[in-house]
């Protein structure tokens, strides 16, 4: 029956089904006589005729076209509402619309208040267009800040050792140490252990019950601490 009203379709005669006796084509006129018959006959027509058509040309067919009037043959749709993009009018469905979002296609950003190109959730300085980023948060901007990651030595300096003037771990004189815990002497029996902690991913505590700092460090630098 799908081959026979796809027929009429192509051929201009979308109804001629309903017509014909149930497509019997011995002319006894409309034999569908509950009119929901009629009406669920009706919609299988239309829609097998939206599955043949592709109104906007892009090569989908309107029944799996997510923008049906708008030429979209990637079927782009970023926030996955069912909008194509190139006809969804907020695109990454943050609650504002395309037209007033500064970041039409970020979630996380609408504004950007000084206009630098960084949202203003992500910039420092959002009332100031010179800067976005204080890598040290001692409050001055980087642009400004002649040692950005405050380590004590100047990005001019980091930049003249070949050092990462945005990194306080990488300094003229950061070179590594297996003295981890700052007890002026490196011992395998803590420092070594932070070590395999820090590359390994270990979870640490003090023998005592005290607690350890970050990477492992006992909270007084003096006692020790082990794996859990």
């Amino acid at each position: 029956m799908r081959s026979y009203i796809e027929g009429n379709i192509k051929s201009g005669s979308q109804y001629a089904f309903l017509n014909k006796g149930q497509g019997q084509g011995h002319g006894g006129g409309n034999q569908l006589r509950n009119e929901s018959d009629v009406q669920a006959v009706t919609a299988f027509i239309d829609a097998v005729a939206l599955s043949l058509s592709d109104g906007d040309e892009d090569g989908v067919t309107n029944d799996r076209d997510n923008c049906q009037d708008v030429a979209n043959a990637d079927q782009a749709d970023l926030d996955q509402d069912g909008k194509g993009d190139v006809c969804d009018a907020d695109i990454d469905g943050d609650g504002v619309a395309n037209e007033d979002d500064d970041f039409p296609k970020d979630a996380t950003e609408t504004q950007d208040s000084d206009q630098d190109g960084v949202g203003d959730v992500r910039d420092a300085f959002d009332d100031d267009p010179n800067e976005f980023e204080d890598t040290d948060g001692d409050g001055v901007g980087d642009v400004a800040d002649p040692d950005d990651d405050g380590d004590g030595f100047s990005d001019a300096q980091e930049l003249a050792d070949g050092t990462n003037p945005k990194s306080r771990f990488s300094c003229p004189s950061c070179a590594f140490s297996f003295d981890v815990d700052d007890s002026q002497a490196a011992q395998p029996l803590t420092d070594g252990l932070l070590v395999i902690r820090h590359l390994f991913g270990f979870s640490w505590r003090r023998a005592d019950g005290g607690r350890c700092c970050r990477f492992g460090r006992p909270s007084d630098f003096r006692g020790h601490c082990r794996r859990i």
